[in-house]
C-alpha cells in the first residue's frame, strides 16, 4: 500500500509542476488535492520533517491560485 500510494503522490505532484510550468491553471488545485495523500504518506512512514514542506506547499498553492484569480479578473474587467 505505501509503495502504491508514494506512486500516486509522485505522480500527482510531477502532474502539478508539469501543468503549472506551462501556465495551466488545474496545477494548483491537483497540488492542493494531493497534499492530503502526501500526509497520509507522512503519518505512514513517521517522516515528520516533511510537515513543515506540507505546510508551506499548502500555503503557497492557495497564494498561486488567488494570485491567478486576481490576474483572470483584472484580464476580464
Amino acid at each position: 500500500m505505501l509503495l502504491a500510494l508514494t506512486l500516486v503522490t509522485s505522480t500527482l505532484t510531477i502532474l502539478a509542476m508539469y501543468a503549472l510550468a506551462h501556465k495551466k491553471r488545474f496545477g494548483w488545485y491537483i497540488s492542493l488535492l494531493n497534499q492530503p495523500l502526501w500526509l497520509m504518506v507522512i503519518f505512514m512512514t513517521h517522516t515528520w520533517g516533511l510537515l513543515i514542506l506540507q505546510v508551506f506547499m499548502v500555503v503557497i498553492a492557495i497564494q498561486g491560485l488567488r494570485n491567478w484569480n486576481k490576474a483572470s479578473k483584472c484580464v476580464t474587467q
